[in-house]
């Protein structure tokens, strides 16, 4: 790591004030990583409002909500405070490949939103978070704005009377855009896909019951995701590894 004085010559922005380093790149890993997702349907019309313009297609009204613990995050890799990651995710098509879209997210330090937004174009935004086990239950909330934005709850005792109906978990496909620095209007725009999952290593997995809230704020529009029906939650705890060769998103399409 470098010290203070030393000169910055890196590639984020800027040069000599990033708020991350390479450090924060892959590859980087956390231990006992611990993630609560629900999963429910959503109004379909809501979803394919957020899928214009293209290239991206409607798949199903199949949504979910997480909120992921990287406070394990290993300090070695530079997150040395570690962090939360949580956010609303939908199912997509791109050229016939069926995947996820991050389209909402939110981090609680500046250096993982940064990592997130300037390389793969994730919608990362700052937002507190945490997750608890008490009383026989797993609760994770997200809070934005004097609001609770997100707030899942599940129930370890109440098991679900079937499986979860999931979409596709990967790849996820992002945009990447970059503005005009001398007026308004994109100066680049690429599609992303990047998945790291056969790198997780699992070590439990449960699924149960789980409640949802979601609440909207301006530029984050929750409010719209209300749950049509609940199909159940997920509670992950494993070691998580973003590796040289699969932690970097993959350009498929350069659309400016």
């Amino acid at each position: 790591m470098k010290k203070p004085y030393e000169v910055q010559n890196f590639w984020t922005v800027p040069i000599q004030a990033p708020l991350v380093d390479a450090s924060c790149f892959p590859p980087f890993s956390c231990e006992n990583c611990k993630t609560l997702t629900a999963y429910f349907r959503a109004n379909p019309e809501i979803i394919k409002k957020y899928l214009v313009p293209p290239p991206f297609e409607y798949v199903s009204d199949i949504v979910y909500a997480y909120v992921s613990d990287f406070t394990n995050a290993d300090p070695n890799d530079g997150y040395n405070q570690g962090f939360y990651d949580s956010g609303l995710v939908i199912p997509v098509k791109y050229k016939g490949r069926e995947g996820v879209h991050v389209l909402y997210e939110y981090e609680n330090h500046d250096y993982a939103i940064a990592a997130g937004r300037e390389l793969w174009g994730y919608p990362k935004k700052y937002a507190e978070a945490s997750t608890k086990e008490e009383d026989g239950k797993v609760i994770g909330i997200v809070h934005k704005n004097g609001k609770d934005i997100i707030r899942l709850e599940m129930d370890a005792s109440k098991e679900l009377t079937r499986p979860i109906a999931k979409p596709a978990l990967f790849p996820h496909f992002q945009i990447k855009v970059d503005p005009k620095p001398d007026g308004p209007g994109i100066d680049s725009k690429k599609i992303l896909s990047r998945d790291s999952s056969m790198d997780f290593v699992t070590k439990s997995y449960v699924e149960r019951e789980i409640k949802v809230e979601l609440q909207g704020i301006p530029l984050n529009r929750l409010d719209e995701f209300q749950p049509l029906e609940i199909l159940g939650g997920t509670y992950t705890v494993g070691d998580f590894h973003c590796t040289m060769e699969n932690g970097w998103a993959k350009v498929e399409e350069v659309l400016i």
